[in-house]
């Protein structure tokens, strides 16, 4: 190989995981979405929020809760199901381009970005966006983490990806 060849391979190998974590944070966007749109068909309609200040905001969040009690539930739903797809899809295809490209490291990294920026998407929405309470936000940023500290052994992101061939051979 040449040098050319072995520096763009060593650049990729090492941005693969940030790049992945990217994707996978879109990933558990969309998939929030998915399950906040599907439980909205069963609740009542949420208040408007956006041009309301942050302490309306809160009265508001809880006057809705008071309503609809079950709708505290399909957040931390939403928000757990989020966490768990980014961080089982960022951990599996990690793993197998690591194999792929027989490079052979832990698998911690890009999982950690995407709790990282989950979590502080989770706090913001339920701290300033829609405040649920200090209460519920620290369950909601909890049931996300511990969820996704499951699937991420679930999804094998504590051993370390070995090559193809160490696979087959046994």
């Amino acid at each position: 190989m040449s040098s050319i060849e072995d520096t763009y391979t060593k650049v990729t190998n090492a941005a693969r995981p940030v790049l992945l974590s990217i994707a996978a944070i879109l990933l558990a966007v969309i998939a929030t979405w998915i399950f906040h749109v599907f439980f909205s068909l069963f609740l009542s309609s949420f208040p408007e929020l956006e041009s309301l200040k942050w302490g309306e905001r809160a009265k508001a969040v809880e006057d809705y809760m008071k309503i609809s009690p079950f709708a505290i539930y399909t957040v931390l739903f939403a928000h757990a199901a989020g966490a768990i797809a980014g961080v089982y899809f960022v951990t599996r295809t990690n793993i197998f381009f690591d194999q792929k490209n027989q490079v052979e490291r832990p698998q911690w990294i890009a999982p950690l970005i995407v709790l990282g920026f989950w979590i502080y998407y989770i706090f913001k929405t339920d701290m300033v966006e829609a405040p649920v309470g200090l209460e519920w936000t620290a369950i909601d940023l909890l049931t996300a983490a511990v969820l996704a500290a499951i699937t991420y052994l679930y999804a094998g992101g504590r051993i370390k990806a070995k090559p193809s061939e160490e696979i087959y051979k046994g």
